[in-house]
């Protein structure tokens, strides 16, 4: 009702990860029985971990604070909680560092990724069309998307 969006210039969806040395079974939401989703705060993972919760297939959801997203990769280890849910580009780049937690699961949902500006502001919409489009043709976005 109150913003426009422009093309997306990626689509992507919710992935899983897991710490596969505390817990080796988990390889998909399929896995997830008595276990609970770690999601962060506003996230478009959450209503995809509550619908896992609601239909039996996972114990419960913790939400954290939209800064503390590591917090939640640190607790894969600890049981804070048990696997983490995120869009798959920016889950896997979190996942690099931390020992023993990967991506078990990618496309669990297909979501597109676009800017957003204000109903008001069609002008600056076209212009971030145009310019993305630009983009697209020279290659820039292919780079960034690998």
């Amino acid at each position: 009702k109150e913003l426009s969006f422009g093309p997306p210039y990626l689509i992507s969806g919710q992935s899983l990860a897991v710490d596969t040395t505390r817990l080796p079974q988990v390889r998909s939401i399929d896995d997830l029985d008595g276990l609970t989703i770690g999601v962060q705060q506003g996230n478009t993972s959450r209503p995809i971990a509550d619908e896992l919760v609601a239909q039996g297939k996972a114990a419960g959801v913790r939400v954290y604070d939209y800064g503390s997203i590591r917090s939640a990769l640190t607790d894969l280890t600890t049981g804070g909680c048990d696997v983490v849910m995120k869009l798959a580009p920016v889950l896997a780049e979190l996942v690099k560092p931390v020992d023993g937690v990967e991506v078990v699961q990618r496309g669990l949902s297909v979501e597109n990724i676009a800017i957003a500006v204000p109903l008001a502001d069609q002008k600056l919409l076209s212009r971030i069309s145009v310019a993305q489009a630009g983009l697209e043709e020279d290659g820039t976005l292919h780079r960034i998307r690998r």
